[in-house]
């Protein structure tokens, strides 16, 4: 029994030796000092029922302090027409300050969007009109060069004919009023041509034709228009039979 006895003690002592070494190795590393020694204390001072307690009694406060806060923040944004309680003068004021200067804010940027609108507005009209001129001057240019290569060809073709089958196409032409044309393209005939066909005008009215046509070619061009009215008259005017 003795025996048994000191082997007990033996452990106990050790235990304790033990023991106190880890506390002197805890505060020695700095994994323990005075405040964590009460911490600790603490923890196991109050029992876990007590604690689970206070912890939701905690929790239930905080829930209360967030819902005021938000009430009050509430009724703070509250509008002044709304039928919920108002706590004072100073919140509708502050609300209808707030209100004015959103409300200010929303119509400068809805300006300033309109005026923004307006500008591109414009320079797209602007581009279009730019557009459209030059569209419609390539389109005149395109139709003068078809029509100048179309008049040299019609002139090419009355010169390769015979006199007096490109004397009576001219004559034609200016009975059915085209005397400006028809005066262009004697214009535009080497000269030895457009004394063929003029010489092959035999008639008395061809001859009134020809006389009208040679005062025309001698106007200028930027004065044919009156030129070609003088022509267009002899050409329809009748002619005394002998």
């Amino acid at each position: 029994m003795t025996r048994v006895w000191n082997i007990i003690s033996f452990l106990a002592v050790m235990n304790l030796i033990a023991v106190g070494c880890f506390v002197l190795w805890l505060f020695g590393s700095g994994r323990m000092d005075g405040d964590r020694l009460e911490r600790t204390r603490l923890i196991y001072h109050v029992p876990i029922d007590q604690e689970t307690a206070e912890r939701v009694a905690t929790e239930e406060a905080d829930a209360i302090a967030v819902e005021l806060a938000l009430e009050e923040a509430s009724l703070v944004r509250l509008p002044a027409g709304s039928n919920q309680p108002i706590d004072s003068l100073e919140a509708i004021e502050m609300h209808r300050q707030r209100m004015e200067r959103r409300f200010r804010s929303d119509l400068e940027r809805d300006r300033n969007e309109l005026l923004d609108f307006e500008r591109r507005l414009a320079l797209r009209e602007a581009e279009l009109e730019r557009r459209t001129a030059a569209f419609e001057a390539s389109r005149t240019d395109r139709r003068t060069a078809e029509e100048r290569v179309e008049f040299t060809r019609v002139t090419k073709l009355l010169e390769s004919l015979p006199a007096k089958s490109a004397k009576e196409y001219l004559v034609r032409m200016c009975s059915d009023g085209q005397t400006a044309d028809a005066v262009g393209y004697l214009r535009e005939m080497r000269a030895g041509t457009r004394t063929s066909i003029f010489a092959a005008m035999k008639s008395e009215e061809e001859l009134q034709l020809a006389s009208a046509l040679l005062k025309s070619l001698r106007v200028p061009p930027s004065d044919l228009d009156e030129a070609t009215e003088i022509v267009d008259a002899t050409a329809t005017s009748p002619t005394d039979p002998k």
